[in-house]
């Protein structure tokens, strides 16, 4: 879906979905975040996500109406 509003809260940082809806956070510190995912027409969507030095993490969120 694009359009997506993506967050990290507890850091402050967020981003949107592209119009294939995918998105990129770049320079997340290591530890383990709860990631944010609202749109307007669809229920928000919370899922944890650990993030390890050095690695990338994917992380699908799925959002529902």
């Amino acid at each position: 879906v694009s359009g997506v509003t993506v967050s990290i809260p507890e850091l402050d940082m967020g981003t949107m979905t592209n119009a294939r809806g995918r998105f990129l956070l770049l320079n997340v510190p290591p530890g383990t975040y709860m990631l944010r995912s609202q749109r307007e027409g669809f229920l928000t969507h919370e899922m944890e996500v650990e993030v390890k030095g050095g690695e990338t993490v994917e992380a699908d969120p799925a959002l529902r109406r």
